[in-house]
């Protein structure tokens, strides 16, 4: 038994009764009623089966008998004693021009050709294809037709090759038919069935016997003593589908084969169906389009039944099929049907109000219930039912009444615990609440990232600073796997989380990534395993951007290099002052001694000179070791660049080296160390012409670019100096160093030096402000480190731009703004 309530569980009681007082009532009509259309459907399709069947039967018997009535007399004509008399003389000769025995045949073909009253033409041709005699009608009505033979000058003697072709693989006495269009004398297109005979000798053919029928009479034939009176079609088509005779279509006999490549088989039909009728099988198809279909080949057998030896004569094999429209056929069903939907209609309706009617009574009660314990749902314990039905639903409204009651008890018991708990539960809340705001402003304050990672290494959460230090925000990687986030993008190199799990230790590592401008930074990553039961749940991980605290490292290392250099140099300064001052004095005595002579005292000024030349590299020692304080004063930066070009244009003379320079006049005075500055850019230039001299291929035209403009930077710039070098004092402070910063957008004045020489490696670069560090024969390794030293003295940063081959820009940034550091 099936549950109504688990098939329709939306319906109500009332729907339910009404649905099984309607079932009861209707169901056996419907079922009576059904079974009565479909069994008038099935009586009337098996009908128009069986009639149609015996259509075509009738029609493939009439063709049959009316193609046998054709073979029957061309037999005849074959067996004329004027015909027989023809045959000998085509023995002896294809052209028997003006035998008798000629215009005999030609008399009985006119007198048979009247007598049958359906040929078009009879004619004759001889072995070579050539007309010999032909018998044809007048005109095409279809009252009595009149005949005549055709003059001997009106024959085709043009060989006709498609008769010779049509009856090449037949014998002697087999009949070949074909479809097929002639011309009248009036150039009117007359419809046929051609009929051939070979007339074979001895030992050639004689000529080929050709009857034309009338198409329309085998038309005639076919459409007569059809079993249906109704409007259906009877069609003839041939093996590609092509129409020969089409009752809808075909009206008009004249235009039978001239539309066949537009009306045919395969456009009208399914492919399935065309298939079907051209197989050569009988059947019926009872879905063809909306269509009922009878079809079967025009002949029982496929071979010919116009010879006596029973030997294949039929070329191309005939159809024919019988269609009925299925409204034809089940028209009176369906009206009988639709008339009958509408009382069945009528009658549900009727049933359903009777129902709605009857089933009020029981519902009423129903739905007070239902509307009490949806109040009581609510909360609303207080409500109760009046039910007066005097039944078993009266009673189920006091039972109502009485669990009202009990459940208005419990509530008042419920709200007294409620109350005890919602106070202890907000006690708790506000506890639990002030500890994560304590922890979370911690976390949110150290300048160290704090991810929290799963078992699966994907990120819970993180605190505050993780945007800062990663670049990320933690709503886009919540979820995500640590490396997909992390190691692929290079912001870590290998998964410290993985190594802390598999350890099972703290993991930390350094790794080195590019800020957004290029800038080197260094990311220390921390994994810490958090376990719980002995098994790690997850993964704390401590993100620290430690780039300020490696580069402190590096400018320490830095400085301590550097305060041992100055102090070598110093004291190597120091002594090799004291002995050059003693041989400077001796050799000075000796030169200006009337003792000595010419090459004597040539001699000593070459050592004097070299004397010199060593205090020069003393005193550029001394100067690097233990600068003196600079005197700063308002200059204009244009002037000094002027002054410095002016020393060292005889250079660039020599080299033959164009200078270009672009300065900006409108820069504000600048405070600077004149004297120093100048020295800082004589010494670039000259750097600058030297490189283009010893440049392996030199150009026609080498350049030296000076250009200085004012500008606000584009990135942030740093670097690290030394206190002593801005004032003069040296300390014993390992500390004694700070950074210099330039900040993205601040205003400076740019001064660039640039040159078309062979530029610098990159391992050079690195070095070239290295004290002591020259690739000169004669060089010091001095000249860059003081312009470096001289512009972090005036508070600006030096930067080098350069290739292998490609020349190398100086470009010197000192700060505009008040707020600059020195």
């Amino acid at each position: 038994m099936y549950d109504l309530n688990k098939i329709f569980p939306w319906l109500s009681i009332r729907s339910k009764l009404i649905i099984a007082f309607t079932g009861l009532s209707i169901i056996p009509v419907a079922l009576v009623g059904l079974h009565g259309i479909f069994s008038n459907v099935k009586m009337m399709k098996d009908i128009a089966y069986e009639n149609l069947s015996h259509d075509v039967h009738i029609i493939r018997r009439n063709t049959s008998n009316f193609l046998s009535g054709v073979d029957a007399d061309l037999r005849l004509i074959r067996n004329f004693s004027s015909f027989r008399r023809l045959e000998l003389v085509l023995e002896r000769s294809p052209f028997p021009v003006e035998h008798r025995s000629l215009q005999q045949l030609t008399d009985e073909l006119l007198a048979f050709a009247e007598s049958k009253n359906i040929y078009y033409q009879v004619r004759l041709l001889n072995g070579q294809g050539d007309e010999l005699l032909r018998v044809e009608s007048e005109s095409s009505s279809d009252q009595r037709r009149v005949y005549r033979s055709a003059e001997r000058s009106d024959l085709n003697q043009s060989r006709e090759s498609y008769y010779s072709l049509l009856v090449e693989n037949l014998r002697q006495d087999e009949i070949i038919f074909a479809a097929a269009e002639l011309s009248d004398r009036n150039n009117n297109r007359v419809p046929v069935i051609s009929f051939a005979m070979p007339i074979n000798g001895a030992e050639r053919r004689l000529g080929i016997l050709i009857a034309n029928v009338y198409a329309k009479d085998l038309f005639q034939a076919v459409e007569a003593g059809r079993h249906l009176d109704v409007k259906g079609k009877v069609v003839l088509v041939n093996n590609e589908g092509h129409y020969l005779y089409h009752s809808d279509k075909k009206k008009e006999w004249n235009k039978l084969l001239a539309s066949r490549e537009e009306d045919n088989l395969a456009r009208d039909y399914p492919s399935e169906v065309t298939a079907a009728i051209l197989s050569g099988k009988e059947g019926i198809f009872t879905d063809a389009g909306g269509e009922i279909i009878s079809y079967g080949p025009l002949f029982y057998e496929q071979k010919a039944l116009l010879n006596n030896e029973g030997v294949a004569g039929l070329s191309l094999p005939f159809f024919v099929f019988e269609a009925l429209h299925e409204d034809v056929v089940l028209g009176p069903a369906w009206s009988f049907a639709w008339t009958f939907g509408g009382f069945l209609v009528l009658f549900l309706g009727t049933s359903v109000g009777l129902g709605l009617l009857a089933t009020r009574q029981f519902t009423r009660p129903i739905a007070d219930l239902q509307q009490g314990a949806e109040i009581i749902a609510r909360g609303n314990y207080g409500h109760r039912l009046d039910v007066k039905t005097h039944d078993e639903i009266e009673k189920l409204g006091e039972q109502f009444n009485l669990m009202a009651r009990s459940l208005e008890e419990h509530e008042r018991e419920i709200q007294r615990h409620r109350q005890g708990l919602e106070v202890l539960v907000q006690q708790r809340t506000r506890e639990l609440t002030e500890e994560k705001t304590k922890l979370k402003a911690i976390l949110d304050n150290v300048p160290n990232a704090f991810v929290l990672l799963d078992e699966e290494y994907r990120i819970v959460t993180a605190s505050a600073t993780f945007a800062a230090v990663t670049g990320l925000q933690i709503q886009d990687v919540r979820g995500k796997d640590c490396a997909d986030v992390f190691c692929k993008n290079g912001f870590c190199k290998k998964c410290v989380s993985r190594q802390a799990v598999s350890t099972g230790r703290i993991a930390s590592h350094i790794d080195m990534v590019a800020s957004d401008h290029g800038a080197e930074r260094f990311i220390e990553h921390t994994a810490i395993p958090l376990h719980e039961d002995g098994h790690i749940k997850s993964i704390l991980e401590i993100i620290t951007d430690v780039t300020e605290r490696k580069r402190f490292e590096q400018h320490l290392l830095q400085t301590e290099r550097l305060m041992a250099t100055g102090e070598m140099s110093a004291l190597i300064a120091h002594e090799f002052r004291n002995s050059l001052t003693s041989v400077k004095m001796i050799l000075q005595l000796q030169s200006e001694s009337k003792r000595r002579n010419a090459s004597e005292k040539k001699s000593l000024t070459v050592a004097l000179n070299s004397i010199h030349h060593m205090e020069q590299i003393v005193a550029e020692l001394l100067s690097f070791a233990r600068p003196t304080p600079l005197q700063f004063q308002a200059t204009n930066v244009t002037s000094v660049i002027h002054e410095s070009l002016s020393f060292v244009e005889p250079h660039f003379m020599r080299q033959r080296i164009q200078l270009s320079k672009s300065l900006d006049s409108s820069l504000p005075l600048l405070l600077l160390d004149s004297q120093r500055f100048k020295e800082t850019l004589v010494n670039i230039l000259l750097n600058a012409v030297q490189a283009i001299e010893t440049k392996p291929e030199r150009q026609k035209q080498e350049v030296v670019s000076v250009t200085a403009k004012r500008t606000f930077l584009r990135e942030t710039l740093r670097d690290f100096t030394f206190n002593h070098l801005l004032d003069g004092q040296r300390t014993n402070n390992r500390e004694d160093g700070r950074e210099i910063v330039l900040l993205k957008g601040s205003e400076c004045a740019v001064v660039s030096i640039s040159d078309s020489g062979p530029g610098i490696s990159k391992g050079l670069r690195e070095r070239i402000f290295d004290p002591f560090f020259t690739t000169k024969a004669n060089g010091t390794g001095l000249g860059l480190p003081m312009v470096k030293q001289t512009v972090h003295a005036h508070g600006g940063i030096v930067n080098v731009k350069c290739s292998r081959g490609q020349g190398t820009t100086f470009s010197i940034f000192l700060p505009l703004s008040n707020g600059a550091r020195r």
